[in-house]
């Protein structure tokens, strides 16, 4: 064996080599390839070639062009789809130019092409390095080839540990983890093995049956194509609504199918020409009876749930004039977002009902103002009759608290109670029924009134309505509940809620006494009911007085003044006090602490 220097090749035999028997070696210095091994005649070992030097492992992609989806142009694909689809007339026969179509849109809307080959974390140093050595055929320069090459991989995959994250996706970080090298999963072999399918073939192809087996083979056949029922869902031919939910089911992202193309193609052909077409269709309806569509004053919307979809505008035309998209348009005084949930409106109807409320508290203070039953009537007429404007409509909503906060605010002026009061006392001393009762109510109205006259459109979208799609929806019309029970459920509520002093109220929806009194004793009477005032506990609570102690010593909490202060207490307790006896009036008169 002999080392060469890459100038030439030297022919050696081994010391137990005949002539028959040859041998050629040859050793390439780092790059070049010298090719000259050939089959040697009567030799029982091929030629060998060693490299030794600069290796780069090159990483080889098969020539398939794909479509580049993330970089495409839908609104051009879509645009392109509709000018061109009218060409071809909707029959199986015309399939192969359909898919041609569509290709050819697609080609026009986003790149295709193939991966290239590429070493991995190669760099445009590396290219200098490589460059550099074909040029000089130097040693050093091949080692800070590889050097650097080594630190680029370490680079990698030190950022490739940092970055691994399973908070988020951890789809990732597990390819990683398999690629890495992790343990075969263990799958479960299956009794029949395709062997065994094969040896009885192999067994049992020989065999001839007879003529009394085939005509018993045939009876049984027909006699199971006899009872096959031809009503089932696989023998009926499927309908257009059938093929609409398959291909809305489509996932993006999955392989194309045999005609080559993707889900993407499909789902992006666009509705948008059935849109226009309705308009035209009305356009024409308003110009036969002489009348004008504005379509300045005009606006579209789509009412979806598709966030990605969010910032799509619609574009459409009547009379060659395009509509303007609005966000959320305004229909009967109610704003109308794309998910429906109604937090515009909710939002303006808060901000009403807050200047309202302004309004209400000119009409009272603590000590001096209008009856309670005159605030009931001012409040019911001027913040109730914004707060449930077509509350049928949005009180499923999940921003129904933006109005709740006001409406307790509106009954806090009502009452003359502290902000800190348990909002169940709310409508029990205001004589007005909760948020959430009367709007139920006032759907249930508009629901009965409906099924009574059965001459109106929403008559058959209530009696037979759709199918509900997600979990998470409350249609109005699952509930069939009468006032009563509204009312009843009410009652029920507030026997068990847990708030301080409840039991003085048997039936919330009875008017509490002392309703006429004064304002100064009306407020003091609900303070001292709901355990909630001005006393020193409280106050120093708030850290609006040093000390929370009486002049007795005592903490000096609503319950203290009024049923174990030796100087101040009542001698028939806040019982006493609730039904707004004489007795009870003239203590509250002469009380020393303003509540």
């Amino acid at each position: 064996m002999s080392l060469l220097d890459g100038q030439g090749y030297q022919r050696c035999a081994c010391a137990n080599a005949n002539a028959k028997r040859q041998e050629f070696y040859a050793i390439q210095n780092f790059i070049k390839v010298y090719h000259a091994c050939c089959q040697i005649t009567m030799s029982q070992h091929l030629p060998v070639q060693v490299d030794i030097g600069l290796n780069l492992t090159r990483v080889s992609k098969p020539k398939l062009n794909r479509w580049n989806v993330r970089k495409a142009d839908w609104a051009k694909y879509t645009t392109y789809m509709e000018e061109n689809i009218n060409r071809i007339e909707p029959i199986p026969l015309n399939y192969d130019r359909f898919t041609k179509l569509i290709k050819m849109a697609a080609g026009k809307a986003m790149p295709r092409g193939h991966r290239q080959d590429y070493i991995p974390c190669w760099s445009k140093e590396c290219d200098k390095l490589l460059n550099e050595y074909e040029q000089t055929q130097s040693d050093v320069t091949a080692d800070r080839l590889i050097s650097l090459l080594d630190e680029e991989r370490r680079q990698r995959w030190v950022k490739a540990m940092e970055e691994m994250d399973f908070s988020h996706s951890s789809r990732k970080s597990w390819d990683l983890l398999r690629k890495l090298g992790s343990a075969q999963p263990t799958r479960k072999e299956q009794g029949i093995t395709a062997n065994a399918v094969a040896s009885n073939l192999f067994k049992t192809s020989n065999i001839k049956p007879t003529k009394q087996m085939i005509i018993k083979i045939k009876n049984e056949y027909k006699k199971e194509l006899d009872n096959c029922e031809e009503s089932s869902a696989l023998m009926n031919d499927f309908i257009e609504e059938e093929v609409h939910l398959a291909l809305k089911n489509v996932k993006n992202g999955k392989a194309a199918g045999v005609d080559g193309i993707l889900p993407e193609f499909i789902k992006n052909l666009g509705p948008r020409k059935i849109l226009n077409k309705d308009l035209d269709t009305l356009q024409n309806y308003f110009k036969n009876w002489h009348l004008n569509l504005n379509a300045n004053k005009t606006t579209a919307v789509a009412f979806h749930l598709n966030n990605r979809e969010a910032n799509r505008e619609l574009k459409l035309k009547i009379g060659g004039v395009n509509i303007a998209n609005e966000e959320c348009p305004r229909y009967l005084g109610i704003k109308l977002d794309r998910a429906l949930t109604f937090r515009q409106q909710l939002e303006t109807t808060k901000n009403k009902i807050k200047s309202r409320n302004n309004i209400i508290s000119k009409l009272a203070g603590t000590s001096w103002g209008c009856s309670a039953g005159t605030l009931r009537t001012s409040v019911l007429s001027l913040v109730y009759s914004v707060a449930e404007y077509c509350a049928p409509v949005w009180t499923r909503s999940a921003h129904c608290n933006k109005v709740g906060v006001q409406l307790n605010a509106a009954m806090r002026i009502v009452t003359g109670t502290v902000r800190s009061t348990p909002t169940q006392w709310l409508p029990v001393l205001s004589n007005i029924g909760p948020p959430e009762i009367r709007r139920q109510i006032a759907t249930q109205n508009i629901i009965n009134k409906v099924k009574k006259n059965t001459e109106l459109p929403i008559y058959n979208d209530i009696e037979h309505h759709p199918n509900k799609r997600l979990k998470s929806r409350r249609p109005v019309w699952d509930e069939d509940i009468t006032a009563r029970e509204l009312q009843a459920e009410w009652r029920k509520i507030w026997l068990e809620c847990e708030v301080r002093n409840s039991s003085l109220v048997e039936d919330p929806m009875v008017k509490v006494p002392g309703f006429n009194l004064p304002r100064a004793l009306w407020t003091t009477l609900n303070r001292i009911r709901t355990n909630q005032g001005k006393c020193n506990y409280l106050l120093h609570k708030w850290g609006m007085v040093e000390s929370p102690l009486c002049s007795c010593g005592q903490k000096q909490t609503i319950k203290h003044i009024a049923e174990e202060c030796p100087s101040m207490k009542f001698s028939g307790g806040i019982e006493d006090i609730h039904t707004a006896s004489e007795e009870g009036i003239e203590w509250m008169k002469k009380l020393d602490v303003r509540l």
